[in-house]
């Protein structure tokens, strides 16, 4: 492994943020990361174009959530609520900024909620997004299966109330970002003076032993306490059963690994916080 070129540099993290008590959550785990790493915290909320558009329609109509009766939904009212929301955001980040003595920005956009996400994510070295934002579904946020199919660079997806414990867990197979994947969990396992568990994920038998001996080797170079186990052609299911109960879980995004809708389903099945490497 070539330390300099896999070497970790994070300077900016973005965090996406909605309403939802999910982001507000999530901005505990973004300050952390930010206050360790040296990085800045900066956040983005987006006043979703789509929804606006909706409420142009004379048909259009919302729930009270206090009275539960139907009522018309007006445009103006809608912008004002998304201003109060930004500004209820906007204040949280300023608190949580204050608490882990980070410098922050904030900035409200409009347009579709992806695809503003994804354009502030390309000045970030790394975004932060709820796994299922405003949805209350059990499913993936459409959001989220946007940034793993199409984002560019680092991106941490977070479950409801999850937090940065250890172990680590490092996805370590023969794809290009491999090394990256591996110094990069040991840098999160640092953090949290916790150990490396490293999944070594390989075709055939032979493959699965020259990786274990090359990520023992690192475990030893690095000073980093942890241990090496190997699993030949898992399924989605076993790769998610054997990382439950453990931390943040580092993986390569790229198709030599597993295909875009592997990925979600992966990401969908599993508790833990996944850091996606690119």
């Amino acid at each position: 492994m070539n330390s300099r070129e896999d070497k970790v540099t994070i300077r900016r993290i973005l965090i996406a943020m909605d309403p939802s008590y999910r982001s507000v959550g999530a901005l505990d785990v973004a300050a952390e990361l930010a206050a360790r790493l040296g990085a800045e915290l900066s956040a983005v909320f987006v006043e979703d174009v789509d929804l606006l558009h909706l409420a142009e329609f004379p048909f259009a109509m919302e729930i009270g959530s206090r009275s539960c009766c139907l009522r018309p939904v007006r445009l103006v009212d809608l912008e004002r609520q998304m201003r109060a929301q930004a500004d209820e955001m906007r204040k949280a980040l300023a608190a949580a900024a204050e608490r882990s003595g980070v410098t922050w920005t904030f900035r409200v956009t409009r347009g579709p909620v992806a695809t503003e996400i994804l354009m502030a994510s390309m000045d970030a070295d790394l975004v932060i997004l709820g796994k299922r934002g405003w949805s209350l579904s059990r499913r993936l946020g459409s959001t989220v299966r946007f940034i793993i199919t199409r984002g560019k660079g680092m991106a941490l997806v977070l479950q409801e109330g999850a937090k940065l414990k250890v172990p680590v867990v490092a996805i370590y197979n023969t794809s290009e970002n491999a090394d990256k994947v591996l110094e990069t969990a040991a840098t999160l396992a640092d953090m949290k003076e916790g150990k490396l568990m490293v999944l070594v994920v390989a075709p055939d038998a032979e493959t699965g032993s020259e990786l274990h001996g090359r990520a023992a080797e690192y475990l030893e170079s690095r000073g980093v306490e942890g241990r090496v186990s190997v699993l030949i052609k898992p399924g989605i299911a076993l790769l998610a059963h054997t990382v439950h109960g453990m931390g943040p879980v580092v993986l390569p995004c790229e198709q030599t690994f597993l295909c875009s809708d592997d990925l979600c389903e992966l990401v969908n099945l599993t508790e833990n916080p996944v850091l996606l490497i690119r």
